[in-house]
């Protein structure tokens, strides 16, 4: 027999057990920029869109309703959140021409939450760019169950500089950026002036009983394909 043949049934029932073992690891992240040339957004100001029709809208201050980007949707639930095309994370630093989403002191409710979601799918947070805020809360749901909450409670930004909160920390003996969640709720409390969100990184994560379907037909594939070698 055919030595490259004879081992198909093995290579194929390796990869349905990575499948199926490792739902993310051919996920790729999606990092949110707030960009018009990534994303749109909706406002409460006429016309509705946030990103215009030549990708530059002439103001910034604009009220959010939602924003889009590739399968996410970021939906404020508490607070005042605009949309600014001149606070966005470079290197660190606030900085004109990139954009971000803001929450402003004094403007209703001093702490502001926004949800993010997948339409209902599974995703992995990986980190977000925080800026100004006195505290912030950070949780993960898998549909109505907590599965995570990273937060900080005292002096936790830098009124002029982003700092990014990594996933990539044990909670209850989970690593945050590898538990998949359907919504992460995202509250900051304000400082004095301004508060900043950029670049959440996420990475949708296939669900389990997809994984399994392919997983198990890779398997029967193998399978199949050796009894007819054997024939």
């Amino acid at each position: 027999m055919n030595k490259k043949k004879a081992l198909l049934p093995l290579v194929l029932f390796i990869t349905a057990i990575c499948l199926i073992v490792s739902p993310n690891a051919f996920a790729t992240p999606v990092d949110v920029t707030f960009s018009c040339g990534a994303g749109s957004g909706i406002t409460t100001i006429t016309p509705s869109n946030i990103c215009k029709a030549n990708g530059t809208p002439n103001y910034s201050l604009i009220p959010l309703v939602s924003w889009a980007q590739g399968q996410f949707t970021l939906t404020p639930t508490s607070g005042n959140w605009d949309w600014n095309k001149n606070s966005g994370n470079t290197g660190g630093t606030i900085t004109n021409g990139n954009a971000s989403l803001i929450t402003g002191a004094g403007l209703g409710s001093p702490t502001s939450t926004i949800s993010i979601t997948d339409g209902g799918g599974w995703f992995d947070f990986n980190s977000i760019d925080i800026a100004g805020a006195l505290k912030w809360t950070i949780q993960g749901f898998l549909g109505n169950t907590l599965e995570w909450t990273i937060s900080c409670q005292s002096s936790c930004g830098d009124a002029g500089k982003y700092l990014t909160i990594n996933g990539n920390i044990m909670i209850n003996g989970k690593l945050v950026s590898m538990t998949p969640v359907t919504d992460v709720s995202i509250s900051l409390t304000q400082n004095i002036g301004q508060d900043y969100l950029d670049n959440p990184l996420l990475t949708p994560v296939p669900e389990p009983a997809s994984l399994l379907l392919l997983g198990s037909g890779l398997l029967a594939l193998g399978f199949l394909f050796r009894r007819k070698l054997a024939a």
